[in-house]
């Protein structure tokens, strides 16, 4: 989890419970009415917008926000090296049987050591490219309804 994630969600949290406690009583400030019509509205919206499947692929991604660590690119320029040594000491078939954490360097080894051609392989991992590109699009455009919608479902649960 990245540290500006860290940041911006116990600041916010400190901005609620600091407005909260200036304002007096916290039973003012906490109507679960208008929780469940911001919050709920919101969630149904997007399955207005989106297809199910849509709407809860992109859940799973933007739990990846909190939970996921990228991968260090000093570690990946590593394991390339490694990868590349083994090969070239042992043979590309060798490739098959090393453990490769990341799919999308295992998918690109597996086709290595399968003896594919070289402007296939480029090709594979160009589109796999794509498609995780598109997945995340999407993902973005699930939230980005859901932030446009928010307000109005704030408005109405106030």
């Amino acid at each position: 989890m990245d540290i500006a994630t860290i940041i911006g969600l116990f600041g916010s949290l400190a901005l609620i419970i600091g407005a909260i406690a200036v304002g007096g009583s916290p039973a003012g400030f906490i109507d679960m009415p208008s929780i469940l019509v911001v919050f709920g509205g919101t969630i149904a919206v997007a399955f207005i917008m989106f297809p199910l499947g849509t709407v809860l692929g992109s859940m799973k991604v933007g739990m990846k926000a909190f939970f996921s660590k990228p991968p260090d690119p000093l570690d990946s320029i590593d394991i390339v090296i490694n990868l590349a040594d083994r090969a070239r000491k042992e043979s590309l078939v060798a490739l098959e049987k090393v453990s490769i954490e990341n799919e999308f360097l295992k998918r690109g080894v597996l086709l290595v050591a399968d003896g594919t051609e070289e402007s296939l392989i480029r090709s594979v991992m160009e589109i796999d490219v794509e498609i995780m590109k598109k997945r995340h699009r999407t993902g973005q455009e699930v939230f980005k309804g859901m932030g446009n919608m928010a307000p109005a479902f704030g408005m109405i649960g106030t």
